[in-house]
């Protein structure tokens, strides 16, 4: 029983880590105008460092349990 609840927690933070990069795609993408200034690769850093926040708050939230 308790393998199953393991593999269903892996399979929704990996969803979460799936969907969070669409969203700030999609923000990005609506939001064109203000962020016409910068370049691929400072928007490619942005992304590096969105990625590690969600990481870091997954792993501090999901600490407890």
């Amino acid at each position: 029983m308790k393998k199953n609840e393991y593999l269903i927690l892996i399979k929704r933070l990996g969803l979460a880590f799936i969907l969070y990069p669409l969203v700030r795609v999609a923000f990005l993408v609506s939001n064109f105008d203000y962020f016409s200034g910068t370049t691929a690769g400072e928007v490619l850093t942005a992304f590096v460092y969105g990625f590690r926040f969600d990481l870091s708050t997954f792993l501090i939230v999901h600490a407890i349990f």
